[in-house]
């Protein structure tokens, strides 16, 4: 056979080969003119044998081929090599887009030092390319989330069950180094619950995709607990562990129920501190009958009567239930009485000698009152309440028998100091500086923390039916508060308890002086009185005619101001009381200034929480005058009032 057909035969069983291989292939002559290409270039370059055989690679598909790395292999690196695999071109074909492929190149000689050819071989790789740079790219964007994330992660082989990688912020939530972590057998974190081994876990993941533990603890290297939820998830090789540090948020959800128990106990406080407002407007509508009825009786019977004594019982009852009125009015914080600068020292004298001749002698009363302690402002009246509870409340503690013991000295007080305390009632805002320091000790039984936590609750009390009403220490605390100092708490079970009041020292010098008892005060003036209680209205009228006045009197605010408007100019003062059905005490008083612009109004009421010192100026209204009230307290508002038109 010649050297040409064993050349032709060549050639036809080469071509048979290239037509049967999957990726596109094309034979070059020396000049780089296609001779023939494979089956699969055809397809996959969507071209036909018309438009490629003969052609210059170049001027393939409108010059589509006029590649500069091409030619850099076939120009260049071929003449040079023979051979040359995996050359690497990126190109935007019109057809097919941007395609990225693999050229393998082999130079052959037709006859030895004769025409050579070339095969060029395509290797489409776009697909993996695309596919790699998204790996990489997930990869990159995991690692990033991995090493910057908040919450802690770690890596867990699933067939080892160690850890093979942490990422910082689980280091720092555990107090290790990273070189600790990596290696170490999941199974030797300290976990509060047990978790299933790997196989376990894999079986869940399969159904739900998560395993997830909700707050659980975990301990750090130092061997402390942190509270964290845990997620599983399944990263193809490894278990990939998130933990979330829910530590402060545990901390946030035990201060928020702290802050919703004092939310609840102030609720209960202000409650019942309305219902104690309406209780005492009541009751004290029923003293005023009482004891204004009372005041008339003895001021008209003569000192022989042999009921006399009775009725100033009587009286006395009704001072005692007026005082027990303005208690309740003190534990709902709406009344506001006087204060003024005194030193403690002689009130807790004067109260404990009071005291004294009620305590059983088997109670032993021990004092140690500073003389250097300086003034405070208080309400004489409130002070003793609040010895008088407290100093009852030990008596009691020790079931008659122990030592009940009263100090007091000046402290100065920091900030800090207020940290340092034992059990404080959340009274007010504690700003630093000096106070008054009140405590009374005793030796009792003591109490226990539950107790202590309700101490100051309306109404709880541990003393038996009929031996308190678990208002006293709700009292004092009212007290307190209102004069800007705390309380505080200390007990031991059968050692006994410790209260301390803290009232601030004031920069005002002693002021208190006691009244000397004045005459009751007369007059003729003319006055319109106005009251819905018929008992309370003919009871006052009996008073102030008692006391020389002419008074014309209406149960009803609208027959008041229709008597009014008669004759304006003939009235000289209106006592009106407050509630009244129709209209109210104060839009009585509108009307009446509307009509006689200088009038002089007094408002009487057993108690209102809409009545100030401020809204009775709006009003125009001269005085208000608490129910119940005596025949003197009434004769003296009167002249008072009356005498600024003298």
């Amino acid at each position: 056979m010649g050297n040409k057909k064993k050349f032709k035969y060549s050639l036809e069983y080469a071509e048979s080969i290239i037509n049967t291989i999957r990726e596109p292939l094309i034979i070059l002559d020396e000049d780089l003119r296609v001779i023939s290409a494979s089956r699969s270039f055809f397809e996959t370059f969507n071209v036909i044998p018309e438009e490629t055989e003969g052609r210059l690679i170049y001027d393939l598909g409108n010059k589509q081929w006029n590649i500069p790395k091409l030619r850099e292999l076939l120009e260049t690196i071929l003449p040079e090599k023979t051979t040359f695999n995996g050359y690497k071109v990126e190109h935007y074909f019109d057809t097919l887009g941007r395609r990225i492929m693999l050229l393998n190149a082999r130079q052959i000689e037709r006859i030895k030092g004769k025409d050579k050819i070339i095969l060029l071989a395509f290797e489409d790789i776009t697909d993996r390319e695309l596919a790699q740079l998204a790996l990489e790219d997930s990869e990159e964007r995991f690692r990033r989330l991995f090493e910057t994330a908040i919450d802690g992660f770690i890596l867990v082989d699933k067939k080892k069950g160690q850890i093979v990688n942490a990422n910082p912020a689980f280091c720092q939530m555990l107090g290790y180094l990273q070189k600790e972590i990596i290696g170490k057998p999941l199974k030797e974190l300290d976990f509060s619950i047990t978790l299933e081994d790997i196989d376990n876990i894999l079986e869940k993941l399969v159904v739900t995709g998560l395993v997830a533990y909700d707050d659980i603890f975990v301990k750090n290297k130092l061997g402390s607990e942190i509270a964290i939820d845990l997620q599983i998830v399944d990263r193809s090789r490894f278990l990939q562990c998130n933990f979330r540090d829910i530590t402060e948020r545990k901390v946030g959800e035990k201060e928020k129920g702290i802050l919703k128990d004092k939310l609840n106990q102030a609720q209960r406080m202000e409650t019942v501190g309305i219902l104690a407002g309406g209780i005492a407007h009541d009751i004290n509508n029923v003293l005023a009958i009482i004891f204004g009825n009372v005041e008339l009786a003895l001021y008209n019977i003569s000192p022989e009567n042999p009921v006399k004594h009775n009725i100033e019982e009587i009286l006395e009852a009704s001072i005692r239930a007026k005082d027990l009125v303005n208690q309740i009015l003190t534990f709902s914080r709406k009344d506001k009485p006087t204060l003024i600068a005194i030193h403690p020292q002689s009130l807790i004298n004067e109260t404990l000698k009071l005291l004294r001749s009620t305590t059983p002698t088997t109670i032993s009363i021990i004092q140690d009152l500073s003389k250097d302690c300086r003034a405070i402002m208080t309400n004489i009246a409130q002070f003793h309440q609040i010895i008088m509870n407290l100093f009852v409340n030990a008596v009691q503690a020790m079931n008659e028998k122990g030592e009940v013991t009263i100090t007091l000295n000046e402290v100065n007080l920091s900030s800090n100091d207020f940290t340092h305390f034992p059990t404080m009632t959340p009274c007010t805002m504690k700003k630093p500086g000096a106070f008054a320091r009140i405590s009374v000790a005793d030796t009792g039984t003591g109490m226990d923390s539950k107790i202590i936590e309700k101490l100051f609750e309306p109404f709880f009390t541990t003393k038996q039916i009929g031996k308190g009403t678990g208002l006293g220490l709700p009292v004092v605390y009212g007290i307190v508060e209102s004069q800007g100092g705390f309380i505080t708490v200390e007990s031991v079970m059968g050692k006994g308890s410790t209260f301390c009041v803290f009232i601030p020292i004031t920069q005002e010098e002693e002021i208190f002086k006691v009244e000397e008892n004045k005459l009751t005060q007369t007059g003729t003036e003319r006055i319109l009185l106005v009251d819905d209680e018929k008992s309370i209205l003919s009871m006052a009228k009996q008073m102030l005619e008692g006391l020389g006045y002419e008074v014309m009197s209406e149960s009803s605010s609208n027959k008041a101001l229709d008597t009014f408007k008669e004759n304006p100019a003939s009235f000289d003062l209106v006592i009106t009381d407050l509630a009244m059905p129709n209209m109210s005490g104060i839009e009585l008083s509108v009307e009446i200034l509307k009509l006689k612009p200088d009038m002089l109004i007094i408002l009487c009421s057993g108690y209102s929480s809409k009545v100030s010192e401020e809204n009775i100026e709006d009003n125009r209204i001269n005085a208000y005058l608490n129910k119940p009230y005596s025949r003197k307290s009434l004769s003296e508002t009167v002249r008072k009032v009356l005498a600024r038109n003298g």
